[in-house]
């Protein structure tokens, strides 16, 4: 199965239940009063993992 290009992977999390979760995320790094960078530096980790898991469970067939 080919990867789907980013475009797609942006308009999925704004329009599966998934995509709540991500601007959960996000709205929860913002809240919390760190700098930007000390936010960008926290949630490129939890993105990354998200990222590795997607990768994970497409390449097994996991996800459409």
């Amino acid at each position: 199965m080919m990867p789907a290009p980013p475009a797609r992977i942006v308009r999925a999390a704004d329009s599966y239940p998934a995509g709540e979760g991500l601007r959960w995320i996000a709205s929860g790094f913002g809240a919390c009063g760190l700098t930007d960078q000390d936010i960008l530096e926290r949630e490129f980790i939890v993105y990354d993992a998200l990222y590795a898991e997607c990768k994970h469970r497409s390449s097994r067939g996991l996800v459409a």
